[in-house]
């Protein structure tokens, strides 16, 4: 199966990784190196298993066979809290905060999974205003901008080494949107590894990924590195034009 691998020193590594939900697999023999401090992208069609991966890696979902490792540490055989103590954040897209509890409640329980986190919620509140002026409103009642910045930060008050970020963008207002790519490129700065499943907006990761991946059923059909990616059609990525996006940079699908 076709494996993408970063220069350097691979800190995630997926070897011929089966996943899905119950006996049925939506993952087939994928493998994938991802280095340290890097950040990748994965474009795709609905239903490809975008959002399966990341589950499995985030130890939501089971490994049916193949394995995950993390910084050297196995997360095939874990749960997700065990994931998350080795440096695994994850924001998915949905059901990304605790609806019922206020913005306080939900980064207080954030805050509670690391030691230091309490003495960083000041920090918090003082980078992004917003969630502090919304601290005692209910995390369901947030606009989709406000819901999304709060799962994302919550998750970065977990000190991830590595953050997988399920469709970030997506239905945002444009000034949601670049706001919450801010907040993305302080953490590409700040050296955490970074994979960021993308199905609208995909101009946006262009200046921030190091390495975009394309998905088609379960499998990884193609790499892009940084130079490729000023000057493919990435939109074209995403509509099923993945051929003539190939083409025009001379290449065919692994």
């Amino acid at each position: 199966m076709p494996t993408s691998v970063m220069e350097g020193r691979p800190m995630l590594v997926i070897d011929s990784l089966v996943a899905g939900y119950g006996n049925l697999p939506v993952i087939h023999g994928l493998s994938l190196k991802v280095e340290e401090g890097s950040s990748v992208a994965i474009f795709g069609g609905n239903g490809v298993g975008k959002s399966t991966l990341l589950k499995t890696i985030a130890a939501w979902l089971p490994v049916q066979s193949g394995s995950i490792s993390w910084a050297g540490q196995k997360l095939s055989d874990r749960d997700a809290v065990f994931a998350a103590r080795a440096g695994v954040g994850f924001v998915p897209q949905e059901n990304k905060v605790f609806a019922s509890l206020s913005v306080e409640e939900n980064l207080d329980l954030a805050a509670d999974f690391r030691r230091s986190g309490a003495a960083r919620l000041n920090e918090v509140y003082e980078r992004f205003p917003v969630l502090f002026e919304r601290k005692s409103q209910k995390a369901g009642s947030l606009s989709g901008g406000e819901r999304q910045l709060l799962g994302v930060v919550s998750a970065l008050l977990m000190e991830p080494q590595l953050l997988l970020l399920d469709e970030p963008t997506t239905g945002l207002s444009p000034v949601a949107t670049e706001r919450l790519t801010e907040v993305i490129k302080e953490v590409v700065r700040d050296g955490i590894t970074l994979i960021w499943v993308v199905e609208q907006d995909p101009d946006v990761v262009r200046e921030i990924v190091d390495r975009a991946h394309v998905m088609a059923g379960g499998e990884l059909i193609a790499s892009f590195d940084k130079k490729e990616l000023q000057s493919i059609d990435l939109a074209k990525l995403l509509l099923g034009g993945q051929e003539e996006v190939f083409q025009e940079v001379g290449r065919h699908a692994e």
